[in-house]
């Protein structure tokens, strides 16, 4: 999986060297080389050394980022173990309350792995969802549901 680099960090009006750009971003030079010599990122002249202007090199990290990016399809869950989207096991999912407006659906990852999650809007479950079959939690049945008292604990009277 390729790393994340922070673009926030480049300042548009500025070159870097390659070096620069390593330590600014904490890659490996020859990673920035790399980007370099395969020709995705754009360098100012031929000469050394190396410049790379600042605007060039964070519309790069941008169109990198996005393009690693990706939507999640029907039924589709994000599983933080296997870093991928899943279906859940069973086509089970619960939905549980975040706000008034948006839950999260909660399923068992079918590659067994552990739990995939999901955000979404509570009337875009159905579209999110369609062939899952989904328990509504609610946290207020929750809060109010009564305790279980032992029989020892009951009050005689």
């Amino acid at each position: 999986m390729a790393k994340r680099y922070p673009a926030h960090r480049i300042k548009i009006h500025r070159s870097y060297t390659v070096e620069e750009v390593a330590l600014l971003l904490g890659a490996h030079a020859q990673t920035v080389r790399g980007w370099v010599q395969s020709g995705t990122l754009p360098v100012c002249g031929e000469q050394r050394p190396i410049l790379i202007i600042g605007a060039e090199l964070r519309a790069y990290l941008v169109r990198r980022q996005e393009r690693a990016k990706r939507r999640l399809g029907p039924d589709e869950f994000y599983c933080l173990k296997c870093r991928g989207a899943r279906r859940p096991a069973g086509m089970m999912a619960d939905y549980e309350p975040q706000s008034q407006s948006a839950g999260r659906l909660v399923a068992l990852c079918e590659g067994g792995e552990g739990l995939v999650h999901r955000i979404v809007r509570e009337d875009k479950v159905a579209a999110a969802a369609p062939n899952l079959s989904i328990m509504h939690k609610s946290r207020a049945a929750e809060l109010e549901a009564p305790s279980r008292v032992p029989p020892e604990c009951k009050a005689e009277g």
